[in-house]
């Protein structure tokens, strides 16, 4: 655990820089919440004016104070923070947060100041949070530098936002009956990035599992991240929420924090390779890390609904069923058995409605939940009801309300399989509430909240069951071929289609059938050698997208179509590109099958990225795509290939012949790897590679180098 993330959450002595004895100013406001809430370090408020906070004395710089700061707190106005920085750098401080913002989030000369803050700090061997930021808070050492009430408890929190924390804080301590071990507001992140607040929450044995909320990664950090994640999913559940999908909310994303908020499925795709389970809505991230902390893990997908209420079992059916779930028959001897416990005109099986049966028997909720997880295929329930808040004083069989709760979260400890409540009254101050959710019951006021962490603790399950890796492999530097070489001198710095299947087939990615030709006589000669039908391309430095140019002609059955083919396109390229080095045309068999796309693009965050999915006239309507950060295992590739919604196209759908995905993995398995070693890559594409059952077959392609 690195010493100076203990010095931000396990701090033995905190300064505050720019403390004051004026009420009302940020300066005398923390000052006294370190003084007042139990903080167990030494406090030292600095003012170059000296005086006291309250009978408290202050300090007029580092040098008064004389011993060794773990954290310095800077609630200083920008304009002085460079310099305050450079202060407790020079005195040995471990570690800064700087609550103050106008740095990197407004451009310009802010962002040269944030990194010559961070370089000054650094060079004096402090590390930085924020600046922008919230602050820290740590339950253990009676540490909060946040400015509010935060409930104790097993959360750890990282978050790029302070409102986002605010409001997290707000429900746990209002509604879910949670709490936080740790919290870091991490703002800008222009020193201390996400992955290394993970790497400490993972060893953290007060936090039980981590919440993530992040608008963008630092450029470069992307791969750091995805294995730091995966460490600490290995020991702990991870829950994260990505800001700033849309448009709009990208926009706002740079402007607030100064964040590369990358694009969301790259982001997506990152998460599921790092183990971590992705909600996409605000209200779901504390439900969720609360469900994973308190709950065991849901095996399978057969789920029993269970409760009192028509239209509330509906409707919980429905929300888990969106989520993946079925809701399967119970054995005749369970369905029997539950029956017997219901009303008459109750609706019984699965799901199934107790009709009030509470009312005479409030031990009837667990009673037949306990039956339904009886049932060795169901991983789980999902109870409903007005639990609690019906007739709230009810007495039957001996049992009240909270007896009857009590009862219930026996039956989860009993099976080891999870159970999750819905309740109209969840946010009620009942003391069933209070009981379900501290003895392991998670109750929610949304049914598809609750099926979404249900399925939550579903891919957990899933999680736990596989090997998360990020394979060893090495990067390249400058041009690694010859062919690159001479593209970096080129305008649009491309490579020609002959030198791109040239470099391909040297990385035993299999291009079947094809030829360079320089004139029309080796056209004519290089496709009676190849065999018709051929597709005929033009070949020139200059020209790209050789379609728009006229520089396309396919299925060309015989030599007077070759021909003609070639007379077209000399014509159609001169007419339409009169500059163009025309180097002669690419003579290729046509191949047949399912047609997919791929290619590697190089992101800021990620680097290189490998995209695969369904191509042809489909892949803009359809986005039928995936993607893999990259380096990826064939497991990984094979994994988004099944994945997709045109797999059954691939997997012999409607009788017709399986085609050989194999093969495709090893052409995308090879891409991966060839463009994870060179680095100089800007894009790259195959478009199409046709897929039938004797392989798979690159038709098209094209690299850009940087």
């Amino acid at each position: 655990m690195s010493e100076f993330l203990k010095a931000i959450f396990e701090p033995k002595s905190v300064a505050v820089i720019g403390a004051s004895s004026v009420p009302g100013k940020s300066g005398y406001f923390f000052t006294k919440e370190l003084l007042n809430n139990g903080f167990n370090g030494k406090v030292y408020p600095i003012n170059p004016k000296g005086g006291d906070i309250d009978g408290y004395p202050m300090y007029r710089n580092l040098d008064e104070v004389g011993k060794k700061v773990d954290l310095a707190l800077f609630v200083v106005n920008k304009n002085v923070a460079l310099q305050s920085v450079a202060d407790c750098a020079s005195y040995g401080v471990r570690a800064g947060i700087l609550y103050t913002a106008g740095f990197a989030e407004m451009g310009g000369e802010g962002r040269e100041i944030q990194k010559k803050m961070v370089r000054i700090a650094n060079e004096g061997g402090m590390r930085l949070v924020g600046p922008n930021c919230m602050g820290v808070f740590s339950a253990s050492s009676r540490l909060n530098l946040v400015g509010m009430e935060i409930p104790s408890g097993n959360i750890g929190f990282v978050s790029q936002s302070g409102n986002v924390g605010i409001t997290l804080w707000h429900d746990a301590m209002r509604f879910y009956d949670t709490g936080f071990s740790r919290f870091v507001g991490f703002g800008n992140q222009a020193d201390i990035a996400v992955h290394e607040y993970l790497e400490y929450f993972a060893d953290d044995p007060e936090t039980k599992v981590i919440a993530i909320y992040v608008e963008g990664l630092r450029a470069g950090s992307g791969l750091d991240f995805i294995k730091a994640a995966q460490a600490a999913t290995k020991k702990k559940p991870v829950v994260i929420l990505k800001g700033g999908r849309s448009n709009a909310g990208r926009r706002a994303a740079g402007s607030h924090t100064g964040s590369l908020a990358g694009n969301d499925a790259l982001y997506s795709a990152a998460f599921k390779k790092a183990g971590l389970i992705e909600v996409k809505n605000l209200d779901e991230l504390l439900p969720v890390a609360q469900t994973l902390m308190n709950c065991p893990t849901f095996k399978g997908r057969d789920l029993a609904v269970a409760g009192s209420g028509g239209g509330h079992m509906i409707n919980c059916t429905d929300a888990a069923e969106r989520y993946g779930f079925n809701i399967p028959p119970f054995s005749e001897k369970t369905h029997n058995a539950i029956g017997e416990l219901l009303y008459d005109f109750a609706p019984k099986g699965n799901p199934f409605d107790q009709a009030g049966t509470f009312i005479d028997n409030l031990d009837v909720w667990a009673q037949t939940t306990r039956l339904a997880l009886s049932e060795p295929n169901i991983g789980g329930a999902y109870v409903f009801g007005d639990l609690g808040g019906y007739m709230p004083d009810l007495v039957s069989g001996g049992v009240n309300w909270n007896e009857a709760m009590h009862n219930l979260t026996q039956v989860s400890k009993e099976t080891g399989k999870p159970i999750v409540a819905y309740s109209l009254c969840a946010r009620d101050d009942y003391a069933c509430n209070h009981t379900l959710r501290a003895e392991g019951i998670p109750v929610f006021d949304s049914p598809a909240l609750v099926a979404r962490c249900l399925a939550a603790l579903r891919e957990r399950e899933e999680i736990n069951n596989t090997l998360l890796t990020v394979p060893e492999a090495e990067k390249g530097s400058g041009y690694s071929y010859p062919e690159f070489e001479k593209a970096s001198k080129r305008k649009a710095k491309n490579l020609t289609e002959p030198e791109v299947y040239s470099v391909l087939e040297k990385n035993c990615m299999q291009v079947r059938g094809w030829a360079f030709c320089r004139n029309k006589k080796e056209a004519e000669s290089e496709a009676t050698k190849l065999g018709y039908p051929v597709v005929m391309k033009v070949v020139s430095p200059q020209i790209i997208h050789k379609s728009d140019f006229g520089g396309v002609k396919t299925g060309l059955t015989n030599m007077e179509a070759v021909v003609k083919a070639y007379d077209d396109i000399m014509e159609n390229v001169k007419a339409k590109a009169p500059e163009a080095e025309i180097d002669g045309v690419v003579v290729a068999k046509m191949n047949k099958g399912i047609e997919i796309i791929a290619g590697v693009i190089s992101d800021k965050q990620f680097g290189p990225v490998l995209m695969a999915g369904l191509g042809g006239i489909f892949v803009e309507i359809m986005k039928d795509v995936d993607f893999s950060i990259l380096p990826a295992s064939q497991e990984e590739i094979r994994s988004k290939i099944e994945g997709l919604k045109s797999f059954p196209l691939l997997n012999g759908a409607r009788g017709s012949k399986k085609a050989n995905v194999d093969a495709l993995v090893d052409i995308l398995f090879k891409l991966g790897n060839f463009a994870y070693k060179n680095t100089d890559i800007a894009e790259l594409d195959l478009n199409p590679i046709f897929v039938n059952d004797e392989g798979a077959f690159i038709s098209d392609a094209r690299i850009i180098v940087k």
